[in-house]
Parts: C-alpha cells; sequence; structure tokens
C-alpha cells in the first residue's frame, strides 16, 4: 500500500471552483494552487499529486516526487508527449463528463446550419424581411471523427434526430447508433458523402493536421466540418480556401491551432463559419465532476487500486 499524500496542487488559472469542490470532498488535506507559472516550477519539487490545466513543459525530471498528474480535460496533448515525465507518474484525465454536454452543441451547432440561425442574425441587422428555405435532419449523413466516449454520446443524439451515422475508430468495431465505422485510414470513404463532419479526435503526433487538404478536398461542398477536438488536427489555412471559394458549405470552429485566436486571424473573416471560443466541453458544475475523478484516484492510488482514467503514454489518450 503506498503513503499518504497530506499535500494537494492545483495548476489553473482559475483555481477557485476547484478550490472548493475538492474542499467539499477532501476537507483533510492540504491544498495549494498555483495561477502562474513562475510559482509551479518553484514548487515542483514538493508536488506528490497534481491538477494541471496546460502546464509548463520540460520540467518533469525535478518532480522527483510527483506520483499522480491528473489533467482538466479529456485531451492531455498540453503533457504529453513528455520524454522527461517519470514512467511512475499515473497520467489521467477528464474522460466521460464531457459526452452530454458536447452532444448538445454539436447538435447546436448542426442546427444552426440547417436553420440557418447566422442567416437570419444577418438578415435582422440588415432590417430585412426575406425568405430563406431551410432544411431538416432526417437521414442527413452525419461522420464522426474519432468515436470515443464523447462520440458516442454524439453518435446517440444523431441518431434520434434520425440522421444517418458513420464515423472512425482505432479499432474498427461496430458501435451502437452508429451504421457504418471505419478505421482511421479509410476516412475518405466516409466523409465523401456527409453533410457534416464533426472532429472529435485527441491530438497526438499521429492526428495532429489529420484533417488536410486531401481530406478536405474529399468532402462534398454540401458538407459542413465542425472541428470540437483540438486545432492542431484541422490545417485551418487549407479549411479557410476551399471557404473561400465555396467548395464547402460551412465550418463551425471551437478550437483553433492557436488560442486565443488572435483578432487578425482569417478564420474569424472566412465565410458560413461560427467562431466559439474553446468552451463546448465546458458547462456549470465542471469542477465537481472533475474532483470526483480526482478523489477517485487519489484514494486508488494510495491503496494501490487500478485508477479510473489512466492515460496509454504511448498512444496519448
Amino acid at each position: 500500500m503506498a503513503s499518504r499524500i497530506r499535500k494537494i496542487h492545483i495548476y489553473h488559472p482559475k483555481p477557485e471552483r476547484l478550490i472548493t469542490a475538492i474542499e467539499k470532498k477532501l476537507p483533510d488535506r492540504e491544498i495549494v494552487a498555483w495561477t502562474k507559472e513562475e510559482a509551479f516550477l518553484a514548487g515542483i519539487e514538493e508536488v506528490e499529486a497534481l491538477i494541471a490545466f496546460r502546464p509548463p513543459r520540460g520540467e518533469w525530471a525535478r518532480a522527483v516526487m510527483l506520483r499522480l498528474l491528473q489533467t482538466t480535460g479529456a485531451g492531455v496533448d498540453a503533457v504529453l508527449p513528455a520524454s522527461d515525465l517519470p514512467s511512475r507518474v499515473r497520467v489521467t484525465n477528464a474522460r466521460g463528463i464531457h459526452g452530454e454536454y458536447m452532444a448538445e452543441f454539436a447538435l447546436a451547432m448542426v442546427l444552426a446550419f440547417e436553420k440557418r440561425i447566422p442567416t437570419w442574425l444577418e438578415e435582422k441587422a440588415k432590417h430585412h424581411w426575406k425568405y430563406h428555405s431551410l432544411g431538416m435532419l432526417r437521414d442527413k449523413r452525419v461522420s464522426i471523427l474519432g468515436i470515443g466516449s464523447i462520440g458516442k454520446e454524439v453518435a446517440r443524439v444523431f441518431r434520434a434526430m434520425n440522421m444517418i451515422v458513420s464515423g472512425t475508430r482505432r479499432g474498427g468495431e461496430a458501435l451502437q447508433n452508429v451504421s457504418l465505422v471505419v478505421t482511421p485510414e479509410k476516412t475518405k470513404e466516409i466523409v465523401c458523402d456527409a453533410d457534416f463532419v464533426i472532429v472529435l479526435l485527441p491530438l497526438t503526433p499521429e492526428t495532429r493536421g489529420f484533417v488536410n487538404d486531401e481530406i478536405l478536398e474529399a468532402m462534398p461542398k454540401k458538407a459542413v466540418l465542425i472541428n470540437l477536438a483540438r486545432g492542431g488536427i484541422v490545417d485551418e489555412n487549407a479549411l479557410i480556401k476551399r471557404l473561400e471559394r465555396g467548395l464547402l458549405r460551412g465550418a463551425a470552429m471551437d478550437v483553433f491551432s492557436q488560442e486565443p485566436l488572435s483578432p487578425n486571424d482569417p478564420i474569424w473573416d472566412a465565410p458560413n463559419t461560427i467562431v466559439t471560443p474553446h468552451l463546448s466541453g465546458w458547462f456549470p458544475g465542471y469542477e465537481d465532476r472533475l474532483a470526483n475523478i480526482f478523489v477517485y484516484n487519489l484514494s486508488a492510488l494510495e491503496v494501490g487500486n487500478s485508477l479510473r482514467n489512466e492515460v496509454n503514454r504511448t498512444l496519448g489518450y
């Protein structure tokens, strides 16, 4: 049995709600929160259990006491790969708490295009009373790139709307609510007739730049690209060019290769594009659900049990 961890460290720009959530569950533990990189680097040698949002890279060799690293999101690309992270460190993520909320967000984006919400906002701004034809979701085709825990919930919601759902998964195994599952190398086969393509892939060295000009070219002009994963997965310059040439119906982008998005970034002015500031996975009560995972893992680590959401450091998810 491992020794008890008495001090918990948090690295986060706004840790207050997370502190409150953990204090409720672990009133007998000391909590130290850092909001600045300088403080994190000054204290890294004393850390045993850490909850971190985008921690500084390249300093893990100094974390001589670190045993548990809990990321605040499902993606771990802000931490991995990390060759200097000691092998004893168990890395866990927040997988499983986002699905319902991100499925709602994905549905909102799909409906925004199908019911032409941006068009109505433009007409309102111009005081125009003008009719535009609308679509409906029944029998529309949606392709989900990367069907993990979030993708399964997205598939369930879209299937309930009588849409035809396909997707990619590393193993290619059949899934409930998905009519066709293929492995990632066959992505073009399912996007070629899609009305909507939703990106939910983890960002790893293998997926960086995966949605490139070749994948975008395989999508029909009627298609809308929705990226709720990580910005580095989509070639944004190639996407903008296709939008400007009218070769795609539109895009909804919640994540970007550089965040915050620069006011001068050309994606702001790309036609038929909805831009949101990386919020599709956040919801009221997020910190409570994250704290549940961390508290479970801390207890499991201390008694030698299996951890929840442990990350495969080789695969990166």
